[in-house]
């Protein structure tokens, strides 16, 4: 898999000395430390911060600047007692970065003492509003759960915006026609979310294909036996392994982490020989691969597999399927065999050989990055995978979804989303939100 670099956080404590008890300026320090712990030990994120607290409006550009120099990726206002807003507002308007407003209960409330972290942090709202910031909010200590699962949204939504940022994407080849949907606005893209696109030619991969050594090819048929059922001959298993093999070169030579490939007609109708099986297996290890040149897919899967950490995969929405009340997403056997519970099975589908599975049951979310001229909507929905023998060969799953199942194609046509989607396992919706937030990119949840 691929290693998500550590996360940088700028922490800033802000107290108002000298007007509060001391007990209240002690136990929020303490509260403090527990959090910058909990972050570093349970949440992997590295903590900047050069001052224990924050209490005056010098402290305050002093911070702002450390955290400048150390170009940090988000920040965390933690509120330890009642403060002045300018505090706030030095730090945030000198940091251009996602914030999250940590806000504390009156933890020594029955001692009758005034602790006031939530007086001082109820500005940040109309802060944020007058100088166009958003922002997240997080309330309780970390022993609460519902507080845990704010920090885990937001440091996701954080990990997502930066790898979405240092992101290389392959273009292979050019989409096939008739697939409007798989158009893009290249400088749309990296002004939005910061990824790189980069050209590559299918002839590139053709010829690389044809330059696999016959050693590579027998180590990854090796590997391909161990991974699949195998229903196909000895040179088809051969002629999979070279475009495997030559597609992860390909990644090594441009250092991409993701790619949208013409997956037809060059290969699949030509040569007999899809690359879904090698999308799946490059997806498994890490690199995002979607199909078709669908550059939103690929976007989607890049934004879903750095959220969740969890693989997803790039489907068509086929149809109702009546007869378990569930929605068929289907592909030529693209999705990654860590997704299903027994061996994919390698048969001839349509013109070559590529994977034939259902995958697992478990909560999945739906998702699409679509664009709309140089802007872009996410569109997501929760539902739930079921257990189902494959009713088409390549890569089924069968999901039934919360708000209904034609609810939701419906939603999907109003909110003009065409077939191609991309599914994860997992409630990932909330984690959604998070990152539309904070990239300005409007979220539809159906759940």
């Amino acid at each position: 898999m691929n290693n998500f670099r550590k996360l940088k956080f700028g922490f800033a404590n802000l107290l108002m000395l000298g007007n509060f008890e001391k007990e209240a300026e002690d136990m929020a320090v303490k509260l403090s430390d527990d959090a910058k712990k909990y972050l570093k030990e349970k949440l992997g994120v590295e903590l900047y911060s050069n001052l224990a607290a924050i209490t005056n409006l010098d402290e305050a550009r002093l911070e702002a600047d450390y955290f400048r120099k150390n170009d940090i990726d988000a920040l965390i206002l933690f509120n330890g007692t009642f403060s002045l807003s300018n505090l706030m507002i030095e730090i945030i308007r000198n940091t251009n970065v996602p914030v999250l407003a940590w806000g504390l209960d009156e933890y020594l409330i029955d001692k009758n003492i005034l602790a006031g972290s939530m007086i001082g942090l109820m500005p940040v709202g109309m802060i944020c509003r007058d100088i166009k910031r958003s922002f997240s909010f997080a309330y309780g200590d970390v022993k609460s759960s519902k507080l845990r699962e704010k920090l885990s949204n937001f440091v996701s939504a954080v990990n997502a915006i930066v790898y979405m940022k240092t992101s290389k994407i392959g273009l292979i080849g050019s989409r096939p026609d008739g697939f409007e949907i798989s158009g893009f606005d290249e400088l749309a893209i990296k002004r939005v979310f910061g990824s790189t696109i980069n050209k590559i030619s299918i002839s590139e991969l053709l010829n690389m294909i044809d330059c696999i050594k016959d050693d590579e090819i027998k180590d990854d048929t090796n590997i391909q036996n161990k991974l699949y059922d195998i229903k196909i001959d000895a040179a088809g298993v051969k002629n999979l392994s070279r475009v495997y093999i030559a597609l992860k070169r390909i990644v090594g030579n441009y250092g991409i982490n993701s790619y949208a490939p013409q997956c037809w007609p060059e290969l699949r109708m030509t040569r007999k020989t899809p690359m879904c099986a090698a999308n799946g297996r490059l997806s498994a290890e890490g690199i995002m691969a979607s199909c078709e040149t669908d550059m939103d897919c690929t976007l989607t899967m890049l934004m879903l597999y750095s959220l969740t950490g969890s693989t997803p995969w790039t489907a068509d929405f086929v149809n109702y399927i009546e007869k378990n009340d569930s929605l068929l997403f289907w592909h030529c056997g693209n999705a990654p065999y860590t997704l299903s519970d027994e061996k994919p099975k390698i048969e001839v589908v349509f013109e070559g050989p590529a994977q034939t599975a259902s995958l697992r049951e478990g909560d999945v979310t739906v998702c699409r990055i679509n664009h709309q001229g140089d802007s872009f909507k996410i569109f997501a929905g929760l539902g739930r995978a079921i257990k189902n023998k494959p009713m088409l060969k390549g890569s089924n799953m069968f999901v039934r979804m919360n708000i209904g199942n034609m609810n939701f194609v419906e939603d999907m046509l109003e909110e003009a989303v065409p077939h191609h989607n991309v599914l994860v396992y997992g409630d990932a919706t909330e984690k959604i939100r998070e990152f539309g937030k904070f990239t300005g990119v409007p979220v539809i949840i159906k759940k």
